[in-house]
């Protein structure tokens, strides 16, 4: 976020990743929350290490983020070609 906020991109950023910055930073919303859910399901992954949480509610944790997450519209994309996928 601080980034966006430089007149120009720093030294440091490669010239490959350049062009792609403004579509970044308009994604980053998307990437916050998608962070979030893998911070619960690693704090979940933990809980379940130490006490044992029982297969229901991990799994109803599992659903209800992957839910959410389609719900608030996050998408993942995939830059492959294969004919399962469909065409780049």
């Amino acid at each position: 976020a601080w980034l966006s906020t430089l007149p120009a991109l720093p030294d440091w950023i490669p010239r490959e990743v350049a062009p792609h910055f403004a579509g970044v930073l308009s994604r980053a919303h998307q990437m916050g929350w998608l962070l979030a859910a893998g911070v619960i399901l690693a704090v979940m992954g933990l809980l379940d290490d130490r006490r044992g949480l029982p297969w229901k509610v991990r799994l109803a944790v599992q659903f209800a983020l992957a839910i959410g997450l389609v719900a608030a519209g996050i998408q993942a994309t995939v830059f492959v070609s294969h004919p399962w996928v469909g065409q780049v």
